[in-house]
């Protein structure tokens, strides 16, 4: 690997190295984002989320790690390294089913 003066022996930016050109700003992120908005239809996340939730039914955990990201809050104890009774635990009643009759 070619080593970079601006960085030290273990590839951090040395002493008076600044770094990198440091967040992108605000405006760009908006440009990136609406350009996603333009793209990406209703439809099309409806469609996304039903695909997750089949994989993850089907057992891929990556599709349940996603899902859980959006549904399930981040509790300061988990994230801490807290005991799994910081987790939260959603019980859903017998005989309640979505809006596909499951």
């Amino acid at each position: 690997m070619a080593q970079f003066s601006d960085r030290d022996d273990k590839g951090r930016f040395a002493k008076g190295n600044a770094g990198g050109p440091g967040r992108p700003k605000r405006e760009v992120e908006r440009d990136y984002l609406q350009a996603i908005r333009d793209t990406i239809s209703r439809k099309d996340i409806i469609e996304i989320a039903k695909r997750a939730v089949r994989d993850a039914k089907g057992g891929d955990g990556k599709a349940r790690d996603w899902i859980s990201r959006y549904l399930l809050p981040e509790t300061s104890g988990q994230a801490a390294g807290g005991s799994p009774s910081d987790l939260f635990i959603i019980k859903i009643p017998a005989g309640v089913r979505d809006a596909n009759g499951d």
